[in-house]
Protein backbone atom coordinates (compact mmCIF):
# COMPACT_ATOMS: atom_id res chain seq x y z
CA UNK A 1 0.00 0.00 0.00
CA UNK A 2 1.20 3.50 -0.83
CA UNK A 3 2.33 4.91 2.53
CA UNK A 4 1.04 8.36 1.55
CA UNK A 5 -2.55 7.12 1.34
CA UNK A 6 -4.98 8.28 3.98
CA UNK A 7 -6.22 5.41 6.14
CA UNK A 8 -8.14 4.89 9.36
CA UNK A 9 -8.04 1.71 11.44
CA UNK A 10 -9.96 0.45 14.42
CA UNK A 11 -12.00 -2.42 15.81
CA UNK A 12 -15.68 -3.29 15.61
CA UNK A 13 -17.51 -5.09 18.44
CA UNK A 14 -19.02 -8.39 17.34
CA UNK A 15 -21.49 -10.54 19.24
CA UNK A 16 -22.04 -14.09 18.04
CA UNK A 17 -24.11 -16.66 19.93
CA UNK A 18 -23.97 -14.48 23.03
CA UNK A 19 -20.17 -14.10 23.05
CA UNK A 20 -18.30 -10.82 22.53
CA UNK A 21 -15.41 -10.47 20.07
CA UNK A 22 -13.92 -7.74 17.89
CA UNK A 23 -13.00 -7.35 14.23
CA UNK A 24 -10.05 -5.22 13.12
CA UNK A 25 -10.61 -2.98 10.07
CA UNK A 26 -8.63 -0.57 7.93
CA UNK A 27 -10.31 2.00 5.70
CA UNK A 28 -8.06 3.28 2.90
CA UNK A 29 -9.24 6.49 1.25
CA UNK A 30 -12.10 8.72 2.27
CA UNK A 31 -14.36 7.39 5.05
CA UNK A 32 -17.44 5.56 3.71
CA UNK A 33 -19.65 8.32 5.16
CA UNK A 34 -17.73 11.01 3.26
CA UNK A 35 -19.23 12.77 0.25
CA UNK A 36 -15.74 13.15 -1.25
CA UNK A 37 -15.62 9.62 -2.69
CA UNK A 38 -16.91 9.51 -6.24
CA UNK A 39 -17.70 5.79 -6.16
CA UNK A 40 -19.24 3.44 -3.58
CA UNK A 41 -16.74 1.83 -1.19
CA UNK A 42 -15.40 -1.68 -1.74
CA UNK A 43 -15.23 -4.20 1.10
CA UNK A 44 -12.22 -6.45 0.41
CA UNK A 45 -12.14 -9.92 2.00
CA UNK A 46 -8.87 -11.80 2.28
CA UNK A 47 -8.41 -15.56 1.94
CA UNK A 48 -7.75 -18.23 4.48
CA UNK A 49 -9.35 -17.84 6.93
CA UNK A 50 -6.50 -17.23 9.35
CA UNK A 51 -4.48 -14.94 7.10
CA UNK A 52 -4.60 -11.13 7.37
CA UNK A 53 -5.70 -8.36 5.03
CA UNK A 54 -2.11 -7.23 4.46
CA UNK A 55 -1.43 -9.42 1.44
CA UNK A 56 -4.38 -7.96 -0.52
CA UNK A 57 -3.39 -4.34 0.17
CA UNK A 58 -2.40 -3.74 -3.50
CA UNK A 59 -6.15 -3.60 -4.13
CA UNK A 60 -5.98 -0.14 -2.54
CA UNK A 61 -4.26 1.09 -5.73
CA UNK A 62 -7.78 1.94 -6.93
CA UNK A 63 -7.91 4.64 -4.25
CA UNK A 64 -5.53 6.84 -6.25
CA UNK A 65 -7.17 6.20 -9.60
CA UNK A 66 -9.65 8.65 -11.08
CA UNK A 67 -12.37 8.28 -9.98
CA UNK A 68 -11.22 7.32 -6.50
CA UNK A 69 -12.63 4.34 -4.60
CA UNK A 70 -12.49 3.81 -0.84
CA UNK A 71 -11.48 0.28 0.21
CA UNK A 72 -12.47 -1.30 3.52
CA UNK A 73 -10.15 -4.13 4.60
CA UNK A 74 -10.56 -6.30 7.69
CA UNK A 75 -8.94 -9.27 9.40
CA UNK A 76 -11.28 -12.22 9.68
CA UNK A 77 -12.07 -13.31 13.23
CA UNK A 78 -9.48 -15.58 14.77
CA UNK A 79 -6.44 -14.21 12.99
CA UNK A 80 -3.98 -11.32 12.84
CA UNK A 81 -5.38 -8.23 14.64
CA UNK A 82 -8.89 -9.52 15.34
CA UNK A 83 -9.84 -11.63 18.37
CA UNK A 84 -7.74 -14.79 18.66
CA UNK A 85 -9.62 -17.90 19.76
CA UNK A 86 -7.13 -20.79 19.69
CA UNK A 87 -9.05 -22.92 22.17
CA UNK A 88 -12.41 -22.90 20.42
CA UNK A 89 -13.58 -26.30 19.19
CA UNK A 90 -13.40 -26.83 15.45
CA UNK A 91 -17.20 -26.77 15.27
CA UNK A 92 -17.12 -23.08 16.24
CA UNK A 93 -15.56 -22.13 12.90
CA UNK A 94 -18.29 -22.04 10.26
CA UNK A 95 -19.46 -19.99 7.30
CA UNK A 96 -22.32 -18.87 9.55
CA UNK A 97 -19.80 -17.18 11.85
CA UNK A 98 -17.90 -15.41 9.09
CA UNK A 99 -21.09 -14.34 7.31
CA UNK A 100 -22.30 -12.82 10.60
CA UNK A 101 -18.98 -10.99 10.97
CA UNK A 102 -19.22 -9.57 7.45
CA UNK A 103 -22.82 -8.48 7.97
CA UNK A 104 -21.76 -6.80 11.22
CA UNK A 105 -19.04 -4.91 9.32
CA UNK A 106 -21.52 -3.79 6.65
CA UNK A 107 -23.87 -2.46 9.31
CA UNK A 108 -21.08 -0.79 11.28
CA UNK A 109 -20.31 1.40 8.27
CA UNK A 110 -23.99 2.03 7.54
CA UNK A 111 -23.82 0.27 4.18
CA UNK A 112 -26.98 -1.78 4.59
CA UNK A 113 -28.78 1.16 2.96
CA UNK A 114 -25.96 2.72 0.91
CA UNK A 115 -24.38 1.34 -2.28
CA UNK A 116 -21.23 -0.72 -1.80
CA UNK A 117 -19.19 -3.29 -3.71
CA UNK A 118 -17.77 -6.57 -2.47
CA UNK A 119 -14.45 -8.19 -3.43
CA UNK A 120 -13.23 -11.56 -2.21
CA UNK A 121 -9.97 -13.39 -2.81
CA UNK A 122 -9.96 -17.21 -2.65
CA UNK A 123 -11.85 -18.08 0.57
CA UNK A 124 -12.91 -14.44 0.69
CA UNK A 125 -14.78 -15.01 -2.56
CA UNK A 126 -16.55 -18.05 -1.14
CA UNK A 127 -17.49 -16.00 1.92
CA UNK A 128 -18.78 -13.14 -0.24
CA UNK A 129 -21.01 -15.53 -2.17
CA UNK A 130 -22.32 -17.17 1.01
CA UNK A 131 -23.12 -13.71 2.39
CA UNK A 132 -24.97 -12.70 -0.76
CA UNK A 133 -27.12 -15.81 -1.10
CA UNK A 134 -27.92 -15.76 2.62
CA UNK A 135 -28.66 -12.04 3.10
CA UNK A 136 -29.49 -10.75 -0.39
CA UNK A 137 -28.06 -7.32 0.55
CA UNK A 138 -30.20 -4.73 -1.21
CA UNK A 139 -27.45 -2.09 -1.30
CA UNK A 140 -24.82 -4.35 -2.89
CA UNK A 141 -23.91 -2.99 -6.31
CA UNK A 142 -21.14 -5.22 -7.71
CA UNK A 143 -19.19 -8.38 -6.82
CA UNK A 144 -15.57 -9.23 -7.67
CA UNK A 145 -14.31 -12.81 -7.27
CA UNK A 146 -10.51 -13.09 -7.43
CA UNK A 147 -9.15 -16.63 -7.95
CA UNK A 148 -12.07 -18.18 -6.13
CA UNK A 149 -14.21 -21.27 -6.70
CA UNK A 150 -17.76 -22.61 -6.55
CA UNK A 151 -16.98 -25.86 -4.73
CA UNK A 152 -14.25 -27.59 -2.73
CA UNK A 153 -13.87 -30.86 -4.65
CA UNK A 154 -12.97 -29.21 -7.97
CA UNK A 155 -10.24 -26.94 -6.58
CA UNK A 156 -8.95 -29.81 -4.45
CA UNK A 157 -8.65 -32.00 -7.56
CA UNK A 158 -6.85 -29.29 -9.53
CA UNK A 159 -4.44 -28.63 -6.69
CA UNK A 160 -3.68 -32.35 -6.56
CA UNK A 161 -3.11 -32.41 -10.33
CA UNK A 162 -0.66 -29.50 -10.11
CA UNK A 163 1.17 -31.16 -7.23
CA UNK A 164 1.59 -34.14 -9.52
CA UNK A 165 3.66 -31.92 -11.83
CA UNK A 166 6.23 -31.16 -9.12
CA UNK A 167 9.60 -32.94 -8.93
CA UNK A 168 9.78 -36.26 -7.12
CA UNK A 169 10.30 -35.69 -3.40
CA UNK A 170 8.13 -32.64 -2.85
CA UNK A 171 5.45 -34.30 -4.96
CA UNK A 172 5.20 -37.36 -2.72
CA UNK A 173 5.40 -35.28 0.46
CA UNK A 174 2.51 -33.07 -0.64
CA UNK A 175 0.29 -35.85 -1.94
CA UNK A 176 0.70 -37.65 1.37
CA UNK A 177 0.21 -34.36 3.22
CA UNK A 178 -3.07 -33.66 1.42
CA UNK A 179 -4.44 -37.12 2.18
CA UNK A 180 -3.36 -37.00 5.82
CA UNK A 181 -4.68 -33.49 6.38
CA UNK A 182 -8.07 -34.27 4.88
CA UNK A 183 -8.50 -37.56 6.71
CA UNK A 184 -7.01 -36.69 10.08
CA UNK A 185 -6.83 -32.91 10.28
CA UNK A 186 -3.21 -33.30 11.36
CA UNK A 187 -0.92 -30.24 11.64
CA UNK A 188 1.74 -29.76 8.98
CA UNK A 189 5.23 -31.08 9.71
CA UNK A 190 8.33 -29.03 8.93
CA UNK A 191 9.11 -30.89 5.70
CA UNK A 192 5.49 -30.47 4.61
CA UNK A 193 5.69 -26.70 5.13
CA UNK A 194 8.87 -26.57 3.02
CA UNK A 195 7.19 -28.53 0.22
CA UNK A 196 4.07 -26.38 0.37
CA UNK A 197 6.22 -23.27 0.02
CA UNK A 198 7.71 -24.73 -3.17
CA UNK A 199 4.20 -25.29 -4.47
CA UNK A 200 3.30 -21.72 -3.48
CA UNK A 201 6.30 -20.27 -5.32
CA UNK A 202 4.93 -21.80 -8.52
CA UNK A 203 1.18 -21.66 -8.06
CA UNK A 204 0.47 -18.89 -5.52
CA UNK A 205 2.85 -15.95 -6.08
CA UNK A 206 5.69 -15.67 -8.58
CA UNK A 207 7.00 -12.36 -7.22
CA UNK A 208 10.47 -12.84 -5.70
CA UNK A 209 11.43 -12.02 -3.09
CA UNK A 210 8.01 -12.65 -1.64
CA UNK A 211 6.30 -9.34 -0.72
CA UNK A 212 6.60 -8.59 2.99
CA UNK A 213 2.83 -8.20 3.28
CA UNK A 214 2.27 -11.66 1.86
CA UNK A 215 4.92 -13.16 4.11
CA UNK A 216 3.32 -11.52 7.16
CA UNK A 217 -0.12 -12.83 6.24
CA UNK A 218 1.21 -16.36 5.77
CA UNK A 219 2.86 -16.20 9.18
CA UNK A 220 -0.48 -15.27 10.76
CA UNK A 221 -2.03 -18.41 9.30
CA UNK A 222 0.74 -20.51 10.87
CA UNK A 223 0.35 -18.90 14.31
CA UNK A 224 -0.86 -21.59 16.72
CA UNK A 225 -2.22 -18.88 19.02
CA UNK A 226 -4.06 -17.16 16.17
CA UNK A 227 -4.84 -17.88 12.56
CA UNK A 228 -4.06 -21.59 12.44
CA UNK A 229 -7.21 -22.35 14.48
CA UNK A 230 -9.79 -21.03 11.99
CA UNK A 231 -7.71 -22.11 8.99
CA UNK A 232 -7.28 -25.71 10.11
CA UNK A 233 -10.87 -26.00 11.34
CA UNK A 234 -12.38 -24.70 8.10
CA UNK A 235 -10.04 -26.84 6.02
CA UNK A 236 -10.74 -29.98 8.03
CA UNK A 237 -14.51 -29.60 8.18
CA UNK A 238 -15.49 -27.57 5.12
CA UNK A 239 -12.93 -26.41 2.59
CA UNK A 240 -11.23 -29.74 1.90
CA UNK A 241 -14.46 -31.67 1.80
CA UNK A 242 -17.92 -30.93 0.48
CA UNK A 243 -18.50 -27.17 0.39
CA UNK A 244 -20.48 -26.44 -2.77
CA UNK A 245 -22.43 -23.34 -3.73
CA UNK A 246 -23.10 -24.19 -7.39
CA UNK A 247 -26.82 -24.83 -6.91
CA UNK A 248 -27.23 -21.41 -5.25
CA UNK A 249 -25.27 -19.26 -7.70
CA UNK A 250 -28.47 -18.23 -9.47
CA UNK A 251 -29.26 -16.19 -6.35
CA UNK A 252 -26.37 -13.83 -7.15
CA UNK A 253 -28.04 -11.11 -9.21
CA UNK A 254 -25.47 -8.30 -9.11
CA UNK A 255 -22.95 -7.76 -11.95
CA UNK A 256 -19.93 -9.93 -11.17
CA UNK A 257 -16.30 -9.77 -12.26
CA UNK A 258 -14.57 -13.16 -12.28
CA UNK A 259 -10.75 -13.12 -12.23
CA UNK A 260 -8.35 -16.03 -12.47
CA UNK A 261 -4.84 -16.65 -13.77
CA UNK A 262 -2.94 -18.87 -16.17
CA UNK A 263 -0.75 -20.56 -13.57
CA UNK A 264 -2.83 -20.63 -10.41
CA UNK A 265 -4.66 -23.61 -8.97
CA UNK A 266 -8.00 -21.84 -9.46
CA UNK A 267 -7.90 -23.03 -13.05
CA UNK A 268 -10.50 -22.53 -15.76
CA UNK A 269 -12.08 -25.85 -14.79
CA UNK A 270 -12.51 -24.58 -11.23
CA UNK A 271 -13.97 -21.17 -12.02
CA UNK A 272 -16.10 -22.15 -15.05
CA UNK A 273 -19.16 -23.01 -12.90
CA UNK A 274 -19.14 -19.42 -11.61
CA UNK A 275 -19.15 -18.10 -15.17
CA UNK A 276 -21.85 -20.52 -16.27
CA UNK A 277 -24.25 -19.98 -13.37
CA UNK A 278 -24.01 -16.34 -12.25
CA UNK A 279 -26.52 -14.26 -14.18
CA UNK A 280 -24.43 -11.19 -15.03
CA UNK A 281 -20.74 -12.06 -15.19
CA UNK A 282 -17.55 -10.98 -16.93
CA UNK A 283 -14.45 -13.23 -16.92
CA UNK A 284 -10.91 -11.84 -17.18
CA UNK A 285 -7.79 -14.00 -17.09
CA UNK A 286 -4.25 -12.91 -16.18
CA UNK A 287 -1.66 -14.59 -18.40
CA UNK A 288 1.41 -13.87 -16.24
CA UNK A 289 -0.02 -14.60 -12.80
CA UNK A 290 -0.83 -17.48 -10.48
CA UNK A 291 -2.97 -16.97 -7.36
CA UNK A 292 -2.20 -13.32 -6.59
CA UNK A 293 -2.58 -11.23 -9.77
CA UNK A 294 -2.84 -8.06 -7.66
CA UNK A 295 0.89 -8.57 -6.96
CA UNK A 296 2.00 -10.33 -10.14
CA UNK A 297 0.29 -8.03 -12.65
CA UNK A 298 -0.46 -5.19 -10.31
CA UNK A 299 -1.04 -2.37 -12.80
CA UNK A 300 -3.26 -4.40 -15.09
CA UNK A 301 -5.20 -5.80 -12.14
CA UNK A 302 -5.87 -2.29 -10.83
CA UNK A 303 -6.94 -1.10 -14.27
CA UNK A 304 -9.31 -4.03 -14.83
CA UNK A 305 -10.81 -3.70 -11.35
CA UNK A 306 -11.25 0.06 -11.56
CA UNK A 307 -12.80 -0.20 -15.01
CA UNK A 308 -15.38 -2.71 -13.80
CA UNK A 309 -16.28 -0.69 -10.72
CA UNK A 310 -16.77 2.56 -12.61
CA UNK A 311 -19.44 1.09 -14.88
CA UNK A 312 -22.88 2.42 -14.10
Amino acid sequence: MDKTLLFVEGTIPLTFNGEAFYTYYKVVGNPPSSTSSSRPPVIAIHGGPGFSHDYILPISDIVVRDPSTTVIFYDLLGGARSTHLPHKPETFWTFELFVAELDNLVRHFGLQDKPFDLLGHCFGGALAMEYIVEHQPKALRRLVLVTSCADSPSQHAERKRLIGELPSGPREILLESMAKHVQEGAPFLKEEKVAWRLFSDINCCNVHPLPAELQYSAEQAEDDAGGSAPLNAMRNNVLEHNWDIKDRLHLIKVPTLLLNSERGYMTDAVVAPLFNSIEKVKWVKFAKSSHTPFWEERERFSKVLSGFLEQA
